[in-house]
């Protein structure tokens, strides 16, 4: 599997709209969902390799797969409460993902919109408010982005990322967006804080 995830999850995804019932597909898939934190995917992926013919090598590890994905959707829907489905926190999990993208693409208001959307689903995480922040703060919309990144240090007081971009907040009402804004691959650190901060000149 490549180990660029979120290009993983692509290729599997297209992968599977021409091969559709091939079980190694789905479980390959399952692994990127998971590196992608889309935990509800993840297992939604496993059940169907599951259901198709996997090879034998193979199905001792999608066993081992689905009861850790079983368990990481479990706790992941415990968080958002009783009410909350799979098939929403499957749709939760794309738009935050889906904000990312268009955070990578420089396309701020479209983030914002996949972040807000995300927040409305079910607001339990600081990384959605802490991404909308600075999707506001590229914008230019200053206020609204320190009421995004306070409320992401509500939810979490150490989520550093969320602090940094505070903290460089009064300079850049001053001075203007810096020239230099490290997009960070939250997949090359194994906490997968998902996020960006600006850096100092």
């Amino acid at each position: 599997m490549l180990q660029n995830f979120p290009q993983s999850y692509a290729a599997y995804t297209e992968a599977l709209s021409l091969d559709p019932n091939n079980a190694e597909l789905w479980f390959n898939r399952g692994m990127a969902s998971r590196f992608t934190s889309r935990f509800g995917r993840s297992l939604r992926d496993y059940e169907r390799a599951k259901e198709l013919t996997i090879r034998p090598e193979l199905a001792k590890k999608l066993e081992e797969e689905l009861k850790f994905a079983h368990e990481v959707a479990r706790k992941t829907l415990k968080l958002r409460g009783p009410d909350f489905t799979l098939d929403q926190l499957i749709e939760q999990e794309d738009l935050f993902q889906n904000g990312l993208q268009l955070m990578e693409a420089g396309e701020w208001e479209e983030a914002e919109q996949a972040f807000q959307a995300s927040i409305t689903m079910n607001d339990c995480l600081p990384q959605p408010w802490g991404n909308l922040g600075i999707s506001l703060m590229m914008q230019e919309r200053y206020d609204e982005a320190e009421t995004a990144l306070k409320r992401a240090l509500v939810m979490d007081p150490r989520y550093t990322l969320a602090k940094n971009n505070l903290a460089a907040l009064p300079k850049i009402r001053r001075t203007g967006l810096p020239p230099i804004v490290d997009i960070r691959d939250p997949f090359k650190t194994s906490k997968l804080k998902q996020s960006i901060t600006f850096i100092e000149e």
